[in-house]
């Protein structure tokens, strides 16, 4: 082991913190304005995917309280 600290003998100068360069400041952005809600007639399949992983969620659920009970 002491042959590691050998090849690192030089000690690197520690840097302060004023000579940090600040990070760029985060903007707000306006929030687009909502399409308005997908419905049944506009996407089928889509509602059918929601329900159908909503429906997998349920029975996880239910599992996890019968494991429980």
């Amino acid at each position: 082991m002491a042959g590691v600290w050998r090849r690192r003998s030089r000690v690197r100068p520690s840097t302060g913190l004023g000579d940090a360069t600040p990070l760029p400041r985060r903007v707000r952005r306006p929030v687009p304005p909502a399409k308005g809600p997908v419905t049944f007639v506009d996407d089928p399949a889509l509602l059918e995917r929601v329900a159908e992983r909503l429906r997998v969620l349920d029975l996880r659920r239910l599992a996890g309280l019968r494991r429980l009970n």
